[in-house]
């Protein structure tokens, strides 16, 4: 089974990407993260075959924190 993280601050977005996904829970395992902060933590933690994330969002350098994910757990 492959795991996909979705990172998104705003919780009804959030939500909407999770119903995107749910049609193939049989084939993937969802987990989500509110900022990269907490992605990171998890990432750490699991294998992690995709990330989705918005890079639009409030606070810090999204393209710096896509970086550093994507460097650390390649």
């Amino acid at each position: 089974m492959k795991t996909i993280i979705l990172i998104e601050n705003d919780i009804v977005e959030l939500e909407r990407l999770v119903n995107i996904f749910r049609k193939w829970q049989k084939e993937i395992n969802i987990l989500t993260a509110r900022d990269e902060e907490t992605a990171f933590n998890i990432i750490s933690t699991q294998q992690v075959d995709l990330i989705v994330c918005n890079l639009s969002h409030p606070g810090g350098d999204d393209l710096e924190s896509l970086s550093r994910l994507t460097s650390s757990f390649p």
